[in-house]
């Protein structure tokens, strides 16, 4: 991190690594035989979630000297050393701001400390797996302040990009698009939502 300073949108911190994600669908998880390797963990997910909607993200993390480590590694230039003053200096506030309860096919609600609630209703899709929604919702929930929404459009269109990563065999290439997530909510609003199909 030499020259000047980079700024970002979102710094996410934790584990980037290997996902790996089942490859049929229609098969309960304990029955599933074949998996497919994916580079990904919940900080760099929710990382390329914030960034497909046109944010500038990066993520501090570390892997492990293992075969599951070194996949992603050439990413990763710094030592954890050279890392902890730019995670005290991005991190110059302490608390926080909304408290938010995915709720899956119940929708989602949040309370701001202000006081400010929002409650959206479900989207409806065809689920083909769970794994990778939460990663999608956390980096379009982000997105939303930086983009200027609401409490309550934040929450629709975080709720509403892991919903259409619960529709596809989720990897990082299924994180939607502001787009993608605009027409899944368009489509969502009209009569006939209850039979939209699966995102594959």
């Amino acid at each position: 991190m030499a020259g000047s300073p980079q700024y970002f949108d979102l710094i996410t911190m934790g584990r980037i690594g290997v996902d790996l994600y089942p490859l049929e669908t229609g098969v309960p998880l304990a029955r599933v035989e074949t998996f497919g390797k994916f580079p990904g963990g919940s900080a760099a997910n929710a990382a390329v979630a914030a960034a497909r909607k046109g944010r500038s993200t990066a993520v501090i993390a570390r892997t492990g000297d293992d075969p599951f480590g070194t996949f992603p590694h050439e990413a990763l230039k710094e030592s954890g050393a050279d890392a902890r003053p730019y995670c005290r200096e991005a991190l110059p506030e302490a608390g926080v701001e909304p408290a938010v309860v995915e709720q899956g096919s119940r929708g989602v609600f949040a309370v701001h400390r202000d006081g400010t609630r929002a409650e959206v209703p479900p989207v409806p899709v065809g689920v083909v797996t769970g794994l990778g929604a939460g990663d999608a919702f956390g980096g379009s929930l982000c997105h939303g302040p930086l983009a200027g929404r609401d409490p309550e459009r934040t929450m629709r269109h975080a709720h509403a990009a892991g919903a259409l990563v619960a529709s596809r065999l989720a990897r990082p290439s299924a994180t939607p698009t502001g787009p993608e997530v605009a027409d899944l909510l368009a489509r969502a609003a009209s009569p006939d939502a209850a039979g939209l199909p699966s995102q594959s």
